[in-house]
């Protein structure tokens, strides 16, 4: 977590673990978990996507003034309490607020995803583009990868002690809500503003 290329390599991978263990488990948690309609499932994926293809729009318009090390803790903790809304679905609130938890973690994700990969780029010295770029692809794959890959352990095992899947997913979601709050507190070691390109 030095600060610069570092720790906004270290906080993507954070962005997407905790984005992509609970979204894989959504439809799940929906439908196996809390016996609600898939359509509702199928609705906070729609939502997430179309919110968070929004969000990118807005951050691109406000990095300039706000910079990226805001725009990530606004995005971490949208997140945040996305997954903590979709906690309280498996934990036994209205199935339908699923919608709704997922439209706010996609706004998240969309706010803090692209300001990671423009400041990253432009904390790169000249000729070291690239493998500052694979860094953070890097990052990405793994956050993705170990997310919805402890989660499904986690889904597994309790299939394996017989645990009912709302028990089970809110273990996946109480796992994704540590990783977006662990964000939320790396994303102050980002830079305040876009770097000039450095010399």
């Amino acid at each position: 977590l030095e600060r610069g290329i570092p720790a906004t390599v270290a906080v993507r991978g954070l962005l997407t673990f905790g984005f992509f263990a609970a979204d894989a488990y959504v439809p799940l948690a929906v439908v196996d978990g809390r016996g609600g309609s898939s359509w509702i499932a199928g609705a906070a994926l729609t939502v997430s996507a179309l919110t968070w293809s929004a969000a990118s729009w807005i951050q691109a318009n406000l990095i300039d003034r706000i910079g990226p090390r805001a725009l990530d803790r606004i995005g971490f903790g949208a997140l945040a309490s996305g997954i903590a809304v979709m906690l309280g679905v498996a934990l036994g609130l209205p199935v339908a607020l699923a919608v709704v938890a997922w439209a706010i973690a996609g706004f998240g994700i969309g706010i803090a995803y692209a300001p990671q990969a423009v400041t990253v780029l432009a904390s790169a010295k000249p000729g070291e583009e690239g493998s500052a770029s694979a860094a953070i692809q890097l990052s990405d794959a793994v956050g993705i990868a170990l997310g919805t890959g402890v989660a499904g352990g986690i889904i597994s095992l309790g299939d394996a002690r017989g645990w009912a899947v709302d028990h089970s997913v809110t273990w996946v979601f109480t796992l994704a809500l540590v990783g977006a709050v662990g964000g939320l507190l790396a994303a102050g070691r980002m830079p305040k503003r876009v770097p000039a390109q450095a010399a």
